[in-house]
């Protein structure tokens, strides 16, 4: 007898060889299939969450916390304004009552906050500039003089200043008056005359050389005709 057994193992093998491609088409179109499927689920599955985010994102509303309620907010500032105005009626006040802002801790706090103080006694009344009045036959008074000095002390102007340099000129108070006609120079060096004055009362006191030089030193800066013809009288 023919031994078939070798002729079967090689046909057993033949057959795999040829039916192996078959095989991995099949399989091939298994993984397709199973890949393809896989792929369907995951976009339905991400379009599913997708819409329902956004439903719920739709569905939600604002808390009543956060919405503005103006007519609450008037209604509360109503009651406050009316408390306030209630607490004034019970606290009136004359009208002659006088409120000065005082400083509060401006260290401690780092700003400045007022408060109205009421208070009569700490109102310093308007000063009033003090006139006095004198004439022609009360100007060589010692006390007018000295009246007016003060005043000058006090509010210093050149009507002051002049009239004391002028007065004392005439009473031939020399050195006064050169004082009184430097003042009035320091407040307005435009007036002719302080100057004329102050080198004239110079020159009776034996500093005839302070005189000229000051005259000088006008006649360059103003050319003045009088304060020329003076100093010309003066270096004779």
């Amino acid at each position: 007898m023919y031994d078939i057994k070798p002729l079967e193992e090689e046909w057993e093998r033949y057959n795999k060889k040829k039916n192996r491609p078959l095989y991995i088409v099949i399989a091939v179109l298994l993984l397709i299939i199973i890949v393809g499927a896989f792929l369907t689920y995951s976009k339905s599955s991400i379009s599913s969450f997708t819409s329902n985010k956004s439903l719920s994102s739709s569905d939600i509303k604002p808390s009543d916390a956060l919405i503005d309620k103006p007519i609450t907010k008037l209604e509360v500032n109503e009651k406050r304004k009316n408390s306030v105005v209630s607490s004034e009626n019970n606290n009136p006040m004359d009208d002659s009552d006088v409120f000065i802002d005082v400083d509060s801790d401006v260290k401690k706090h780092q700003n400045i906050t007022t408060t109205k103080v009421l208070s009569r006694e700490n109102v310093e009344a308007p000063r009033v500039k003090k006139k006095i009045n004198f004439n022609m036959t009360d100007e060589n008074d010692p006390r007018v003089h000295q009246e007016v000095a003060k005043r000058f002390s006090v509010s210093p102007n050149v009507d002051d200043s002049m009239f004391l340099a002028r007065i004392y000129f005439k009473n031939r108070n020399y050195s006064k008056a050169a004082k009184w006609a430097l003042e009035t120079n320091k407040l307005d060096d435009t007036i002719e005359e302080s100057w004329l004055i102050f080198a004239k009362s110079k020159s009776k006191i034996g500093q005839k050389n302070e005189a000229i030089r000051v005259l000088t030193e006008y006649v360059k800066k103003t050319n003045s005709p009088a304060a020329y013809k003076l100093l010309e009288q003066l270096k004779i």
